[in-house]
């Protein structure tokens, strides 16, 4: 997702649409330990249903045991 001047962005100004779209879902931004779980495995899909902020060891838990 192009969004040129967000700290999240790359030199070219294009970042993660789910990270965007979570920072706009929770009225800030996500903390650098929180990442964005996709809760029905598809990574294409970035509607608000369908994600879910958490811890990074949370997540990491959560996929360790089989669960999307």
């Amino acid at each position: 997702m192009y969004r040129p001047g967000s700290p999240k962005a790359n030199k070219n100004g294009f970042g993660l649409e789910h990270r965007f779209v979570m920072d706009e879902l929770m009225g800030g931004e996500l903390r650098d330990d929180e990442v964005v779980h996709h809760i029905n495995g598809d990574k294409l899909d970035n509607s608000i249903g369908n994600l879910m902020a958490m811890s990074r060891s949370a997540h990491m838990t959560l996929h360790a045991r089989g669960k999307l």
